[in-house]
């Protein structure tokens, strides 16, 4: 597993080249708005932490069988703003 911040990115292999996507954009435009699920993080000292997540298929799956995956963290009062992502 690989770690990203929000304003990182992927970079996918292209057709002739490779491309760069901002994680900010694949939680904008992959993830349909019932595909993101509320799930608790765990407690926290302020209390419950709670947040949006949505798991995107980034590539299609290998030879080996594994599909390459983003799972998104995002906070419940910012849903355009994905917080954490992870590969």
């Amino acid at each position: 597993m690989r770690a990203f911040a929000s304003n990182d990115g992927l970079d996918r292999p292209g057709r002739s080249t490779p491309y760069h996507l901002p994680v900010e954009q694949i939680a904008r435009h992959a993830v349909a708005p019932a595909q993101w699920q509320r799930r608790s993080a765990g407690d926290g000292t302020q209390g419950p932490r709670r947040f949006a997540w949505a798991l995107v298929r980034v590539l299609p799956p290998q030879p080996s069988g594994v599909a390459p995956t983003l799972l998104i963290r995002r906070p419940l009062d910012a849903p355009d703003a994905p917080k954490e992502l992870a590969s």
